[in-house]
């Protein structure tokens, strides 16, 4: 449950005084959905789901330089995030 209120708390903190709030989570699971799905409509699906993949592939994270490194390797990032 701790865990679930910060989640809420921190999406929370993004929402302004005219934020219309449907409904909030009842769980982790769908409180962590709700986190992705935000990310996604943010930066673009395979941006996220790739730097997501190789952060857990990684034995012991990766530093923002070598996030850079492999995510400019990916071609199909490459023509998502950029335009021309």
């Amino acid at each position: 449950m701790p865990l679930l209120v910060r989640i809420v708390s921190i999406a929370a903190l993004k929402w302004r005084s005219d934020t219309v709030v449907s409904e909030l989570p009842s769980d982790v699971r769908s409180a962590v959905n709700d986190v992705f799905q935000r990310l996604e409509t943010t930066h673009g699906t395979v941006l996220v789901q790739r730097a997501l993949g190789l952060l857990t592939a990684a034995n012991n994270g990766l530093s923002n330089g070598e996030m850079e490194d492999l995510l400019s390797l990916d071609d199909a990032v490459l023509d998502d995030v950029f335009e021309w």
